[in-house]
């Protein structure tokens, strides 16, 4: 692996190789994927070609390894194989543990090994859909319609992801034209290959591949999906002396943009200082017209307040002096009825006396109630036989198994009588029987009917338990409520007795503000005189304060129309000021970010290169990390045909039987025998 970069570091060069580097190296996939009898004539160490024979689905279906050593003499490799096989010599391979050994005799060894661990370092899932339903594989051969196929390559992490990183992979589907028609394809490469539509997709190291097939068939067949895996090694030139030259001008063009934005944003500030003080003038001025014009309105509403006052006050003296007389007319009336009242203690007495009387009956009904619910009840009866030598659950239990035991002898005799009632001679016997039958019949309806009553009793107690218990609380309730209600009846009765003094000396009372009131109504006649004096002279005020609130609501417009236009004014000036704020901002991020474009991109660019060279790294083992001399490692996957199964037809010669090394080449396509 060679990389050449000249001039200065740089990425955006990648711009221009991203096409081509797809094209290359989809080519160098299709003639660098090797066989065992094309590997490279190396110096020294080995190569390691990885076959893997994929289920149709994707799944792993066994893993082998084709180790190459171009050497001759001792060889000692390492792999945790089953089972070991030399493939070009007849020297013997010893296996011990992962340790391998043979003597090679010839100009180059191959010797196959098959894995114990079949996993491989990607992940391949293949799911087939005709008409929106997903089949199987081996379900979806010969049908038609139309037909979708999901391929997806993902990370293995039980490999080492040394293989993931570093491995490209090209997958290969080949579809019958004849049977396929309309086929899309999104990223793949499109080639004829004879009748076939051959559709290559390539991924990177590193990434995965979510991949969609769709297509109309009929009678659909596929060949074997193929998926080879080399470590790249790409020989890149780049030279990138403009692409950094041009990175310093935009440096340079980056630095006097930000510096304009610094002078723009100090200006603003300038000017937003300025048009804030006359901001502050125009609103103080504002203010204070506001302040006045509130002033001198609250002054006029005031004098306005004061007349109606005065105004009103006027229009209600005819009523203050009607209503004057009229309470001197009710206190009157007040000392004609207070001499009539009468109230007498006694009555006050047998009242409170009463409502105690029936406090103390509703007590005892409800203790009686109470008594009556602890008394009554189901279990209260059963406890009340069992005193007098009857247990009613023994009885109930008797009567069940008596009933049990009867219907079983009724059984027993209603058989024997069935079986002699028709044979003559014995009709008196089948008589007695059936009498049997009868009398035992009664026993058991009594002493169902016994069981029967036992539990209506049990019912019917239960529901006047309930009903006393319901009582019983309604009466706890009532007594509770009426103890209330009698408090306050005794309540009631001793402020009764208080008030029989009161009233005495609110009668007193009543005597002497009636005395004193005549005095009273000739003060209020007096008074209502003077006030209609003071509204005839209040009109002149009135009028002044009218023409004062005009003047200063022309003043506060004025003012507010200022300061509403020089406050427009300073929300530009702030815009303007955000804005170049902003810019200022956005300036200086940009040449914080672009004043070290020139490393980044050196930087990014070697990553770049790395990632599309093979990063310079040695290949490492693939079956074990104590091979350490390791020329190179490719995978070979390969997934079963969809075809539709064939009829059997009797062989007219048999052909010569395969080797074990010529089926495997069958296998992946390499055997023309």
């Amino acid at each position: 692996m060679k990389t050449m970069r000249k001039g200065k570091n740089g990425t955006a060069v990648f711009s221009r190789l991203k096409r081509s580097c797809a094209v290359f190296l989809a080519a160098a996939l299709l003639v660098s994927m090797p066989v065992p009898a094309a590997a490279d004539d190396s110096s020294g160490g080995k190569d390691e070609v990885v076959y893997a024979m994929l289920n149709r689905d994707g799944s792993v279906g066994g893993t082998y390894v084709v180790n190459i050593f171009d050497k001759k003499g001792p060889i000692v490799d390492y792999g945790d194989y089953s089972s070991v096989r030399n493939m070009t010599t007849d020297d013997k391979i010893t296996q011990d543990g992962t340790r391998v050994t043979v003597t090679n005799t010839g100009k180059k060894l191959y010797y196959e090994g098959k894995l114990k661990n079949p996993e491989l370092p990607w992940n391949v899932s293949i799911r087939y859909f005709l008409d929106g339903q997903e089949y199987p594989a081996e379900k979806i051969a010969g049908k038609s319609g139309a037909l979708t196929i999901k391929m997806r390559i993902t990370q293995n992490p039980a490999c080492d992801e040394t293989f993931y990183k570093n491995y490209a992979l090209q997958a290969t589907f080949s579809l019958d034209s004849d049977k396929c028609s309309n086929i899309k394809a999104d990223g793949a490469t499109v080639a004829n290959a004879g009748g076939k539509k051959q559709l290559t997709y390539t991924v990177l190291p590193g990434k995965g591949a979510d991949l969609t097939i769709t297509s109309d068939v009929t009678d659909f067949e596929m060949d074997a999906v193929a998926i080879n895996g080399i470590r790249l090694n790409l020989n890149i030139q780049v030279d990138d002396a403009e692409l950094m030259k041009k990175a310093d001008e935009l440096k340079d063009a980056v630095r006097q943009l930000d510096d304009g934005a610094g002078s723009l944003k100090n200006g603003a500030s300038g000017l937003k200082d300025g048009t804030g003080r006359l901001v502050s003038g125009t609103d103080g001025l504002k203010s204070g017209s506001a302040d006045l014009d509130r002033g001198v309105a609250a002054l006029t509403d005031g004098i306005d307040q004061v007349q109606d006052g005065l105004n009103e006050l006027n229009r209600k003296s005819s009523s203050l002096t009607s209503g004057s007389a009229q309470i001197k007319s009710a206190l009157g009336r007040i000392q004609a009825a207070l001499s009539k009242v009468s109230l007498s203690a006694d009555r006050i007495r047998a009242l409170v006396n009463a409502s105690s009387g029936i406090k103390a009956g509703i007590g005892r009904i409800s203790s009686g109630l109470g008594s009556l619910k602890s008394s009554v009840g189901y279990r209260q009866y059963k406890a009340a036989l069992a005193a007098r030598g009857l247990n009613v659950d023994t009885l109930k239990a008797g009567n069940a198994q008596a009933i049990t035991n009867l219907r079983k002898q009724i059984a027993k005799l209603e058989q024997t009588y069935n079986a002699i009632k028709n044979i003559p001679g014995q009709e008196t016997q089948a008589a007695r029987l059936k009498a049997q039958v009868d009398q035992l019949t009664n026993l058991v309806t009594l002493l169902e009917g016994n069981n029967a009553a036992i539990g209506g009793t049990e019912t019917y107690l239960g529901g006047v338990s309930s009903a006393v218990s319901q009582l019983s609380g309604g009466a706890a309730e009532l007594n509770s409520q009426y103890a209330v209600f009698d408090s306050k009846i005794a309540r009631l009765g001793q402020a009764l007795g208080g008030m029989l003094v009161d009233m005495a000396e609110l009668s007193n009372g009543i005597n002497t503000l009636a005395a004193k009131y005549s005095a009273l109504d000739g003060g209020i006649n007096a008074y209502t005189g003077g006030v209609a004096k003071l509204v005839s002279g209040y009109t002149g005020v009135v009028k002044g304060s009218s023409d004062l609130a005009g003047g200063s609501r022309a003043l506060a417009e004025g003012s507010g129309t200022l300061s509403d236009g020089t406050n427009d004014l300073m929300d530009g000036v702030v815009q303007l000021y955000d804005g170049a704020a902003d810019l200022k901002s956005g300036t200086g991020t940009f040449r914080e970010k672009t004043s070290k474009i020139d490393t980044e991109i050196s930087g990014q660019a070697d990553e770049i290169l790395s990632e599309l060279t093979g990063g310079g790294s040695k290949p490492v083992s693939f079956v074990s990390g104590e091979n350490t001399d390791v020329n190179s490692v490719q995978f070979v996957l390969k997934t079963g045909s969809i075809e539709v199964p064939e009829t059997a037809v009797p062989a007219k010669k048999t052909a010569p039987a395969l080797t074990v090394w010529q089926k495997f080449l069958k296998l992946f396509g390499l055997w023309k025998g």
